[in-house]
């Protein structure tokens, strides 16, 4: 009889150490299965989040894009439709921001494109690898608006004629290619002063923007397949039917940086522009 009540204690106790173990184990399995369902609630949270991060631009200027952004509010503009700019210019020590001449731009993509695609404005420095900008906007100053002649393609003079500049975009295209995932926002240069340049000149300028628009813009897609790049006309927003700056949009008849109301005036246009292109800020 004392062996049987030993051997049913003995029982007992085994049972209830298993069904402990038991109960560790589905604890343990349970807790296992919370983490897992926490995890992917807070992955599907920053999922969400990261939906509705704005669109990086980094935009590439000198003085007329500083003005532009400040006095013409394009900045601000920007900031509340969810659009953060990256202001990259030759005043922050950016090496990639120093030229901007037209024939800058193919070597300058060739040489810092992944910089200029992971630069922060924040800090005047780069963002870690995780994070970029979704959008290149790029624009030449206004004395590239100063086309001296038609020209035959001596693009290795990098002197202001229209083969030469034609050249320098046809190049473009490919670097443009090679990006599919990122946006590409040509800025025309703006127009000049009467007195700092010549009507020829000036009219030059001009045919030379509307071949953008007109052929080079509908050629690059058509031959890429892609939609990846936009041009913006400021030099139209801002310049008469002589081809020069707007006489109400002139500081002096010296100076050709537009002034308040010119920069104010391609704000509207700029905002007009990405209504119509909204996939830009998608």
């Amino acid at each position: 009889m004392r062996i049987f009540v030993i051997m049913l204690i003995i029982s007992v106790l085994g049972n209830m150490v298993g069904l402990f173990i038991l109960y560790k184990y589905l604890k343990k399995t349970s807790q296992i299965q919370e983490m897992k369902e926490e995890l992917m609630a807070k992955h599907k949270i920053l999922e969400i989040a990261n939906s509705y991060l704005p669109t990086r631009i980094v935009f590439i200027h000198h003085s007329v894009g500083r003005n532009w952004l400040r006095e013409g509010g394009l900045l601000d503009s920007l900031t509340r439709r969810g659009i953060a700019i990256q202001s990259a210019s030759n005043r922050q020590g950016c090496d990639f921001a120093e030229e901007t001449d037209m024939h800058c731009w193919v070597p300058k993509f060739h040489k810092y494109m992944d910089q200029i695609i992971h630069f922060d404005k924040a800090s005047d420095s780069f963002y870690n690898d995780s994070v970029e900008n979704e959008a290149v906007m790029f624009k030449s100053c206004y004395p590239n608006s100063n086309i001296v002649m038609d020209g035959s393609d001596d693009s290795s003079k990098n002197s202001k004629t229209i083969q030469n500049y034609k050249t320098y975009f046809n190049d473009l295209t490919a670097i443009f290619a090679r990006y599919p995932d990122k946006k590409f926002v040509y800025v025309t240069a703006p127009p000049m002063v009467p007195a700092n340049t010549t009507k020829a000149n000036a009219a030059r300028a001009r045919e030379f923007n509307n071949w953008l628009l007109t052929e080079y813009l509908p050629d690059y897609t058509l031959k890429t397949s892609l939609n990846n790049l936009y041009i913006f006309d400021l030099f139209d927003v801002l310049a008469d039917d002589q081809s020069v700056l707007r006489q109400e949009y002139r500081r002096s008849e010296n100076d050709s940086h537009p002034n308040k109301a010119g920069s104010q005036a391609a704000t509207q246009a700029f905002l007009e522009f990405l209504e119509k292109n909204n996939n830009l800020n998608d």
